[in-house]
């Protein structure tokens, strides 16, 4: 494991790690962190992949983690920025470093959404997304719409002009996140686009995506519901898209949720999901 700092063109940085196999299987992996949370949570994960002789990296999007520098409260990044500013300097970083591997994606929920806020994209030879979804309110649980309108309308932009930053650490969200991120993600709420109606005209890549992509959804992520994911297929017109839902019985019952599927009590079970596909030993259920 390897600590690394990327400068981007503005002079801010980047904190990444690369997880090198001892003998590589040709493979490169980029592994996009959902909202606000911090790329050690994925650090299990990346070192599952890398024994299996993949190559990964995993970073901290600026103003939160590792890459957050000075106050929060100080920070102008947007939610787009992190989509079309720092998924892009990762994605040319790792291709120069790696110019002659095959290279994967891996996104998790808003990790997954960014990739069309990026040019970079076409880079790619296959993409998995993990509970990556087009977040519209409309799309959640019926019992969770009224308090994610609640949340989007009202208390995610209070919240955010008073603290000057949103604490989404205290919602189980993951890290704060700095205000133009927060204001971003209350806006994508309650948008039918969702994270795709935050850019437009020549800065929208979503429609021109042609890659490969297996988007994942889980039977008991309220977060990004089967609909949602479904959903999320539209964004992608161009994109040759294959889907697959877990469900429950995959796990003897074990809840998954929007974030667990990461964690090391799902490696024998769900872990090898992404990296079959990437190999083409399993196929997907059709859309």
């Amino acid at each position: 494991m390897k600590n690394l700092s990327i400068t981007i063109a503005d002079g801010s940085q980047i904190a990444a790690t690369e997880f090198s196999p001892t003998h590589s299987n040709g493979c490169t992996i980029l592994l996009n962190s959902a909202t606000g949370v911090q790329q050690y949570f994925y650090y299990n994960y990346a070192t599952f992949l890398s024994e299996r002789g993949y190559t990964v990296y995993t970073y901290d999007y600026r103003g939160i983690g590792k890459s957050i520098t000075g106050n929060i409260k100080d920070s102008k990044l947007t939610y787009s920025d992190w989509g079309s500013i720092d998924f892009s300097a990762m994605s040319l970083y790792v291709k120069n470093a790696h110019p002659d591997k095959k290279y994967y994606l891996i996104g998790h929920s808003f990790g997954g959404n960014c990739i069309g806020m990026s040019e970079c994209t076409h880079q790619f030879d296959k993409i998995v997304m993990v509970s990556s979804q087009n977040g519209y309110w409309r799309y959640f649980p019926t019992m969770k719409k009224g308090i994610i309108l609640f949340v989007s309308k009202l208390s995610m932009p209070i919240l955010c002009r008073i603290l000057g930053y949103y604490p989404s650490k205290i919602k189980g969200l993951g890290a704060s996140v700095p205000k133009g991120v927060g204001l971003e993600w209350a806006k994508a709420l309650t948008h039918p686009l969702s994270v795709a109606s935050l850019v437009k005209g020549k800065s929208s890549f979503y429609k021109e995506i042609k890659n490969e992509i297996l988007m994942i959804s889980i039977e008991d992520d309220w977060m990004a519901t089967r609909l949602a994911v479904d959903k999320l297929v539209e964004a992608f017109p161009m994109a040759n898209i294959e889907r697959r839902h877990i469900t429950l019985n995959e796990t003897n019952q074990t809840p998954i949720g929007h974030l667990n599927f990461f964690k090391k009590t799902f490696q024998e079970k769900l872990w090898d999901i992404p990296t079959l596909w990437f190999e083409n030993a399993i196929v997907a259920q059709p859309l």
